[in-house]
This record gives C-alpha cells, sequence and structure tokens, in this order.
C-alpha cells in the first residue's frame, strides 16, 4: 500500500492497519498497529481500551553468558556455543549452551552463578528450569534447578536434595564440562 491505507482484506476477514493515527478496521483477534512507539497488536475486545490486551514487543538475539562465583568471581574461561533469546511481551526465553576451557583459572568463591542475562528479571521470579550440568561432581539423586534473581540479570543454580535445596558450589565448575540450559522468566 502507499503508506495511508486503513484496512486490507485477506481470505475473507478485515485485517486493520493503524498508521497515521486514524481510527483502524477492526480485526476479528485484534488489531495491527504499526510504526508507533507503545503500539503492537492489540487483542482487546475494544480497540484501545487498555495496555493489558497489547502485545507491543517481540525480539530475537544473542547474549552474552558469564560462569563466575557469587562471592568472588573469579575467572572460568569458557567456549559459548550457544546463548541467545527470544522476548514476546515480558515474558523473555534464554538458551545456552557453553562449556568450560581445557583450562580454567578458577579461584571463585560461593555458588555458581551466570551473570548477563539480556534483561533484569521481574520480582517475584522465580521459577524452576531444567539445567543441565554435565560432569559436575554431583551426586546420582541430585536435581539442578536454575532461578533467575528478582531485579538482576544473574542465574544461579540450587542443587535439589531431599530433605534441602544447597547452592551448587562454584568448586565444582572445573575445566571441561558444560552447562546447557533454556529458561523462560518474566522481565
Amino acid at each position: 500500500t502507499d503508506g495511508n491505507a486503513s484496512s486490507a482484506t485477506a481470505s475473507g476477514a478485515t485485517l486493520g492497519f493503524q498508521i497515521d493515527g486514524s481510527q483502524n478496521a477492526r480485526l476479528p483477534y485484534g488489531n495491527l498497529i504499526i510504526g508507533t512507539s507503545g503500539q503492537g497488536i492489540d487483542f482487546s475486545a475494544t480497540a484501545g481500551t487498555g495496555t493489558s490486551e497489547l502485545l507491543a514487543d517481540y525480539e530475537e538475539g544473542t547474549w552474552t553468558p558469564v560462569v563466575q562465583g557469587s562471592g568472588t568471581a573469579g575467572t572460568y574461561e569458557q567456549v559459548v556455543t550457544r546463548a541467545t533469546y527470544t522476548k514476546v511481551g515480558r515474558q523473555v526465553t534464554l538458551q545456552c549452551y557453553l562449556s568450560l576451557a581445557s583450562a580454567v583459572t578458577g579461584g571463585g568463591t560461593g555458588y555458581l552463578q551466570i551473570t548477563g542475562a539480556p534483561f533484569f528479571a521481574l520480582s517475584p521470579n522465580q521459577f524452576p528450569t531444567t539445567v543441565l550440568l554435565t560432569d559436575m561432581a554431583k551426586s546420582a539423586t541430585t536435581l539442578y534447578v536454575g532461578v533467575s534473581w528478582a531485579n538482576t540479570t544473574s542465574i544461579y543454580f540450587p542443587e535439589v536434595q531431599p530433605t534441602a535445596f544447597l547452592d551448587f558450589p562454584i568448586a565444582n565448575a572445573v575445566a571441561n564440562k558444560t552447562i546447557q540450559f533454556t529458561m523462560t522468566y518474566f522481565a
């Protein structure tokens, strides 16, 4: 179109557009508003009546995970194979696959954490996520979950034992070990 169209027809359904600020035609499931900051796909029953039904953000990209200790960071040389994210509205999904290098300086204290998530986690935001920590001195009965801390871009990995949550020690992050996870949180 020439940029001034207010509606279009596709497969017999009306598709509404609002490009120049004029009222748009109604979609069966929402309105598509293009080109204005703070606008997006409006899923409200009456167009323009609220922001909770507005999908105004979609983004994909890469991020840089950094392995470190929670007390003293230390130095954990790593090879990042994949670290991507997708953000739809407030929901952020991270994928990460990294290996610690064949020589790791180490020196960190406290528990294992990964910093550098692309968006701050919304408080409260402690949702369990399955994480694969390959051969990192764990017991056979241990399950690991990743949880993002509220109001930070850090991820930590508590160790779930039959009777308690324990922090996974950074001392277990040694050369040639891998960390893989996919997690979803809200920003």
